[in-house]
């Protein structure tokens, strides 16, 4: 498979994400009546759908301003990583500010379970950046595999797994 119609079939999917997204939005009634747990489980829905669609895309505007392919690679796993790095610290501080029946529910030892697969995938894009890894553009694809699957279990878990409800 050719890793330009991967990727954007990787941004059609976010598309799909974030529309799905606004839709569960839309449906979940007025802003200010969502419970703490909703709201954050909201906002990573929506931040790393939109986070997948950019990043996706960001190789090609990279191509398209004259960037040698191995830098378009290197550059883009070193976008990735500043947004796992900005994301997982965002996230957490949200995490910690939730009530503790609220984590409860998140079930806390797959939360951090989550931010250690983070943590490695951060760890590798940061190392193709770096160019201490042979395969910066399957480096990179992994990292929005991971935001791929990080996006779709957030939709999951808020569609089923809501307390009170």
């Amino acid at each position: 498979m050719e890793i330009a119609s991967a990727l954007l079939t990787l941004a059609q999917v976010a598309v799909g994400l974030i529309g799905f997204s606004s839709v569960l939005v839309a449906l979940s009634g007025e802003p200010s009546k969502w419970s703490p747990l909703d709201s954050y489980r909201i906002k990573g829905m929506l931040a790393s759908s939109i986070c997948l669609l950019l990043l996706s895309l960001a190789p090609f505007l990279l191509s398209f301003l004259r960037v040698e392919d191995q830098t378009v690679w290197r550059c883009s796993a070193g976008l990735v990583a500043v947004f796992l790095i900005i994301g997982m610290i965002a996230n957490g501080r949200s995490y910690l500010r939730l009530s503790d029946s609220s984590r409860a529910a998140t079930r806390p030892p797959f939360v951090w379970s989550i931010y250690v697969v983070g943590l490695i995938v951060l760890i590798a894009e940061s190392a193709a950046a770096l160019g201490l890894l042979a395969s910066p553009d399957g480096t990179f694809f992994l990292g929005l595999f991971f935001i791929l699957v990080l996006a779709s279990y957030l939709i999951v878990r808020f569609l089923f797994a809501r307390p009170n409800r």
